[in-house]
């Protein structure tokens, strides 16, 4: 099975191979201010994975240099699989994984054509900004869907684009905004509905992080670059802000994630 995407796997190899160095594992033992991010999802999926015994079954589906796997090794004690089409992706998962100490297995594959003995497998599947580079949203989360075991959940985690997160990046750099679709909190949620899942919670993540607004190279100009450095300077003052104490809520202009928790029918389909 072959879906209509946004983005091919050269896209993203290319942009692998241009990395310098491999990603740091996610630490929510980190207080700086500069892991205000990392914080906020470690308490997201603190309160999401509560109950859940070590050994849970999770698998990452775009798992290429994966940061998350080893977190949800060390932190929760969980079972942990990665897939990407991205051969050089997968590569660079299992160094961080190495590099991390921790057990884990990554796969070489499609979503949509994944190893058979994958399917049903799984008690939580995640995905950090992969679902909005499919055209057909339901699609995707539908090809998702199929490696939870009955009665697993799904987590769905995308970028704002339809907040200023968005209207930044297009200004900034159209040629990576036209690489998603772009979706707001009840569209998310509605596109998990018609991929057969129950919605338990849907909604934005975060005050503020501009810092997300990707500029690729050969895109670059002084005016684009400086744009970009003063927006990491408002998320910077946003978050210093909320350090004080100041409760600035996620919204639906500035928050720059949205995340969906929604869960497969333990019974037949």
């Amino acid at each position: 099975m072959t879906k209509a995407r946004l983005t091919e796997e050269p896209y993203w190899t290319e942009r692998w191979a241009r990395a310098k160095q491999l990603p740091r594992p996610v630490d929510p033992t980190d207080l700086g201010l500069g892991n205000a991010t990392d914080l906020s999802w470690h308490h997201y999926f603190c309160s999401t994975f509560e109950g859940l015994p070590p050994g849970t079954r999770l698998l990452e589906v775009g798992a290429a240099r994966s940061r998350w796997l080893p977190y949800f090794r060390k932190q929760f004690g969980f079972a942990v699989t990665g897939l990407d089409y991205s051969e050089l992706g997968c590569a660079q998962a299992r160094q961080v994984l190495e590099a991390a100490g921790v057990e884990g297995e990554i796969v070489h594959g499609d979503l949509f054509d994944p190893p058979p003995a994958m399917l049903g497998q799984f008690d939580v599947v995640v995905s950090f900004g992969v679902v909005e580079h499919f055209p057909d949203t339901a699609a995707c989360l539908d090809a998702c869907a199929r490696f939870l075991a009955p009665g697993g959940i799904m987590i769905t985690t995308i970028p704002n684009m339809r907040g200023s997160v968005g209207l930044m990046q297009r200004l900034v750099d159209q040629k990576v905004y036209r690489t998603h679709v772009p979706m707001d909190s009840a569209e998310l949620a509605a596109a998990h509905g018609k991929a057969g899942l129950e919605v338990m919670g849907c909604g934005y993540r975060m005050f503020a992080n501009w810092r997300l607004i990707a500029l690729e190279e050969g895109g670059s100009t002084r005016l684009k670059r400086l744009v970009r450095k003063a927006l990491g300077g408002l998320t910077t003052l946003a978050w210093r802000v909320q350090r004080r104490g100041v409760r600035l809520p996620a919204n639906r202009l500035t928050s720059p994630y949205i995340a969906c928790l929604a869960r497969r029918s333990a019974g037949p389909d």
